[in-house]
Formats: C-alpha cells, structure tokens, sequence
C-alpha cells in the first residue's frame, strides 16, 4: 500500500511492479532500443525491442505469456503497434502520446512518450522510448494487417 498526498488530498492505493531489464553483452548505451510498459485495470506488458529482435511479457493477473512480435512504427505524435504473442494471440491499436520528451545520452537523443492506447476497448496507459532512432527496424503494423504469422524475422528482427 502507498499514501501519498496531491494538493492536500490523501491517496492510498496498491501499485502494480514491474520488470526493467536490457539483456546485452555491449557497453551500455550503445544498442538501438525501442522499450514499453503499459498497463491497464487488468493487464499490461513490458518490451524491448531493436536489431537483436524482442523480448517481453504481456502480463494478465499472475499469469505472464511472452512476447514474440512487436511491429512498431517509429515515434510519433500516434503510432500504430501491433503485438503477437506466444500462444499466438495478436494485438494491434495505435499510441497516443500524451506528453513527448527528448533526454540526451551521451551525444543521441533519446525521444520518450507518455501514451495512451486502446486495445479492443481497454485502455492502457504508460510509456515509449526509443534509442538510436536511426538505427531501429521499422515496420508498419497497418500493412501487415492481413499476414498469417511469422516470428520476429519476419518483421526485419532478428531473434534474440
């Protein structure tokens, strides 16, 4: 439980945790990335994703189903994301930045977005960061719409 309070009022409420985690073997800050962490009443997920290929989990109370596809488009005001997930559950809905941001490292900027998104009526809130926007695999989630499936490959990723 947490309390806090905002303009004299108090809050108490339960959070709910998260994982943060960027598996690489190079100096950090050296990868393209794209990360997000979203969240809903009832569920929400967790991805990085870049030349590497993705991982990540998409969250439903306690129980936690990888992610194996994230077709992104690159930042934007609204960008289409589509999710594919181990049990071959697809998702697909556009972000909505709510607030846009730019922090340097070391000489790059690293664009960020607090966003909302709408997948099939459940919204989700959280955000977007990218790194070394230049160097991502970009894909459009728009135009593989139709397509019957694939891996991480398929979508310019390699997995990893």
């Amino acid at each position: 439980m947490v309390s806090m309070a905002i303009d004299g009022r108090a809050l108490a409420f339960t959070p709910r945790a998260q994982f943060h985690e960027q598996a690489q073997d190079d100096t950090r800050n050296t990868l393209p990335f794209s990360y997000a962490t979203l969240r809903s009443a009832g569920r929400g997920f967790v991805f990085i994703r870049g030349a590497r290929g993705v991982r990540g989990q998409w969250l439903e109370g306690a129980r936690s189903t990888a992610i194996d596809r994230v077709d992104l488009e690159p930042p934007a005001a609204r960008r289409a994301i589509r999710l594919v997930l181990a049990d071959g559950r697809r998702f697909s809905g556009v972000l909505a930045a709510r607030c846009r941001y730019v922090v340097p490292i070391f000489d790059e900027p690293r664009p960020g977005s607090c966003v909302t998104l709408d997948l099939d009526g459940e919204v989700f809130s959280g955000c977007v960061n990218d790194y070394l926007v230049d160097r991502l695999p970009w894909s459009s989630p728009a135009a593989r719409a139709d397509d019957a499936g694939g891996t991480a490959g398929d979508a310019g990723l390699t997995p990893g």
